[in-house]
């Protein structure tokens, strides 16, 4: 499976991030979400709204693992980049599948989905925090990384 973002850092580019800064992060990360233990989460239903189709995953209510995991990760930002660094909010964990890009009815979608994906919900183990330098093609309405700059393992 593709990593998905848990949160995004924000107001920098890569290349403005610098190699002292991007170590401070990848230490902080390995402080913050290191002593984590893996867990595993169920993928909901494919949902069709408004600006594109997603998966819901579960584990994201105050002190389960998914709220927690996004806690530490603020938290490893914020102390590299200060609060400048989190200005985006992901939302509620998810696992987006595609990006709207025109005019289209969400309700005709969504019942292409739930005639055709199966099965509706799958279990997916979360092992690791990955860091990636993503870049958004908005004229081709994609996310883009190259290599991972760092992988972080949960314990067990």
């Amino acid at each position: 499976m593709r990593p998905w973002i848990v949160q995004r850092v924000t107001g920098l580019a890569g290349d403005d991030v610098g190699e002292t800064r991007r170590a401070a992060l990848i230490g902080a990360l390995h402080d913050e979400v290191g002593g984590l233990p893996a867990f595993t989460a169920t993928a909901g239903a494919v949902q069709a709204g408004r600006v594109g189709v997603a998966v819901d995953l579960d584990q994201d209510l105050p002190g389960e693992p998914f709220a927690v995991l996004g806690e530490r990760v603020r938290a490893a930002i914020r102390a590299v980049f200060g609060d400048d660094g989190l200005r985006y909010d992901p939302g509620i964990p998810h696992i987006s599948l595609a990006h709207g890009t025109g005019a289209a009815d969400s309700g005709e979608i969504q019942e292409h989905l739930r005639r055709t994906v199966r099965p509706a919900r799958a279990r997916l183990t979360v092992g690791a925090v990955w860091l990636l330098d993503v870049v958004q093609d908005a004229a081709r309405s994609q996310y883009r990384w190259h290599e991972p700059l760092a992988r972080i393992p949960l314990r067990g």
